[in-house]
């Protein structure tokens, strides 16, 4: 016999579930990124930490005037601020990308959430949940240093925001996104989709981006700073990595990854014939925009980023992280058209961070790259070969807890 004071603590836990369960993913949250502080990886031993140490040297803010590492200007004046606080360089670094882990959970939580669904705030706890749990994020952040969840959560969030018509604020995001990363324009074939479909706001929109290059970048002006130098930086960049592949387990992969000076140009005019090609079908398919589904335009977004990866040269395991966080929010809210893709993406981008990280080598390249491409087409299948019309995802979520 169950005794009444069991009773009510079991129907208390059942009712507020949703909220103890938001209590303890943030304390694994936490915790788990306290595992991985104290990890240094080659990438913060090499550079980050050494970045630091010259802005210090050249006097903290004073060294806004010159260009320390390959990352542009806006990352940069926050790691001097960060001197001028004497915040350590590992802390600085990390807390950074951890603090915008939690922002990125919470635009993926938005994402799931905004389909047209009973509970959305369960939608909201399982994006945010998965997101904020997820290997790739907490690895990224805690244990690589790295800033991909910064620039992917105002990716993420201009995506978001374009699709609730909030244009201005939106471009807003994309240009603070620019700022921090060049792989944001990997996206912009998506926002070109959405002018050409909405045909609601102007293309001046797009000037946002370069203007907010600019915009963070005045605090480095007042200290000296070349003018042409939020454009010089990204220039240079495209030129840093002579790779056709860098642990990305795209096509470029069975080519063995080194054939750069032979091939870069074909891998180049071979992405943009995909792009401009799956561009016009999607003219085509979206004629009719007010059919087209919140689904089908996330899974838009999700496509050209992949295809970018799929197909550039010189792409690193990281600069697929924003699919990495779509894929989630679509997931949670139809996880049986979407699991199968999950794995397919993400599993062979986490192999790959052990191989970075921890120097493991247990899975070969080749087969990681089957799984990932295979996930590719299933998404290719899904967004060109399925039906534009609205589906059952928006009417409900699938996950049943």
């Amino acid at each position: 016999m169950i005794l009444s004071g069991e009773k009510k603590v079991i129907d208390y836990l059942i009712k507020n579930k949703y909220g103890l369960l938001f209590i303890a993913v943030n304390l694994v949250a936490v915790f788990i990124r306290i595992s991985g502080y104290h990890f240094v990886s080659g990438d913060m031993n090499v550079y980050l930490i050494n970045w630091y140490n010259q802005i210090d040297n050249l006097g903290g803010a004073n060294a806004l005037k010159n260009q320390v590492g390959d990352y542009n200007i806006l990352y940069q004046e926050l790691i001097a601020l960060a001197v001028f606080f004497r915040i350590p360089a590992l802390m600085t670094f990390k807390m950074l990308s951890i603090f915008f882990d939690f922002l990125l959970s919470v635009v993926v939580g938005l994402v799931a959430s905004s389909f047209n669904v009973k509970n959305k705030f369960r939608n909201f706890l399982f994006g945010y949940s998965f997101s904020i749990l997820s290997p790739l994020v907490v690895l990224n952040s805690s244990f690589w240093g790295q800033a991909d969840s910064i620039y992917a959560f105002f990716v993420l969030f201009s995506i978001f925001l374009i699709i609730k018509d909030k244009f201005m604020l939106s471009f807003i995001m994309l240009g603070l996104a620019l700022a921090f990363k060049l792989q944001t324009v990997f996206i912009l074939p998506f926002f070109f989709l959405i002018y050409a479909l909405k045909k609601n706001f102007s293309i001046l929109y797009f000037v946002f981006l370069p203007l907010m290059l600019y915009v963070v970048a005045i605090p480095s002006f007042f200290f000296g700073r070349d003018l042409l130098s939020p454009l010089t930086i990204y220039a240079n960049q495209t030129e840093g990595y002579p790779l056709l592949t860098l642990n990305m387990p795209n096509i470029w992969t069975f080519f063995g990854g080194s054939q750069y000076d032979l091939l870069h140009k074909f891998a180049f005019f071979l992405f943009s014939g995909v792009i401009i090609i799956g561009f016009v079908v999607l003219l085509d398919k979206f004629t009719e925009f007010d059919k087209v589904s919140y689904e089908q335009l996330l899974l838009s977004a999700l496509w050209f980023v992949w295809t970018a990866v799929m197909f550039l040269p010189a792409m690193h395991e990281r600069y697929g992280f924003v699919i990495e966080m779509l894929i989630i929010a679509l997931a949670v809210v139809n996880i049986r058209k979407y699991f199968s893709i999950c794995l397919l993406m993400l599993i062979p981008i986490l192999i790959e961070y052990s191989k970075y990280l921890f120097l493991t080598n247990n899975v070969p390249d080749f087969v990681l790259s089957l799984l990932y491409i295979t996930g590719y087409i299933i998404t290719t299948y899904l967004l060109f070969l399925t039906s534009k019309q609205k589906n059952a995802v928006e009417g409900d979520s699938v996950i049943d807890v």
